[in-house]
């Protein structure tokens, strides 16, 4: 697959403390020309196709002539010993409300949790034991609850007619290819730092302009992406995983 624009989301404080969405962090890359062009320090309200679009059109304007890759700080599959695919978990997403709020992190453990066979389970994909990263099915602590904005993020895709696919359960869309990424891999992976340090990450794209982590981790998405294309053509998921999906960049 041949990608030119790489689109970054950071979904770190996805949701406000009443419940309600909050914008997401956005960075896109126009890799078209050898002189790489960073658009950074962009939002969207809500991840569908008229937000994205429109987004990246003010960057892009011939945007529609080109395939795009958009790497997202969300969890796209779970455990294969649960035995969900993803399409079921898009499908149950839909209408899900919980103590009549459609988002939040108590919604977000109850969606997730319904799929457990046992109340008592806290399983992990094999990707998230391999770099260490949290688990849906963790409701604590928040500041590290990966399933508040991931649920936030699979609800919104689910509201709308199908216009993306999502690597690497489904064969590629035309256009608009989805990923999961894992920011802290990125930053360890391609810049050797193993702290999120802004200045040391300044230091290195000189012509970065983010303000905070969260930005960082939205520009760090797109461009890890952009970094990751030879890995996600070659890609086979090992069967045993067919249902878990894969953190773009992490070798099995």
């Amino acid at each position: 697959m041949n990608f030119h624009i790489f689109v970054g989301i950071d979904q770190t404080g996805a949701v406000k403390l009443n419940g309600q969405p909050r914008p997401l962090n956005v960075c896109i890359i126009d890799a078209q020309s050898k002189k790489i062009k960073i658009h950074t320090r962009l939002k969207i309200e809500k991840l569908c196709y008229k937000e994205i679009s429109s987004e990246i059109k003010k960057c892009i304007p011939a945007f529609d002539q080109h395939k795009v890759l958009i790497c997202i700080d969300s969890v796209f599959g779970l455990p294969q010993e649960l035995s969900v695919s993803f399409a079921k978990v898009l499908s149950a997403s839909k209408k899900f409300s919980f103590n009549t709020k459609d988002y939040g992190a108590i919604t977000a453990h109850a969606f997730f949790n319904q799929f457990l066979k046992n109340p008592s389970m806290k399983p992990h994909r094999a990707v998230e034991h391999i770099v260490k990263a949290n688990s849906v099915f963790n409701l604590k602590p928040f500041q590290k609850n990966i399933g508040c904005g991931t649920y936030r993020i699979i609800k919104e895709l689910s509201l709308e007619k199908k216009w993306f696919s999502i690597w690497p359960f489904e064969k590629p869309t035309p256009q608009f290819v989805i990923c999961e990424g894992y920011p802290s891999f990125f930053w360890k992976q391609i810049f050797n730092l193993k702290t999120r340090n802004l200045f040391a990450l300044k230091s290195k794209i000189k012509t970065l302009n983010v303000t905070n982590i969260d930005q960082a981790d939205s520009f760090m998405l797109a461009y890890g992406a952009m970094k990751s294309v030879d890995f996600l053509n070659a890609f086979k998921i090992d069967p045993r995983f067919k249902n878990e999906g894969w953190i773009l960049g992490v070798p099995q």
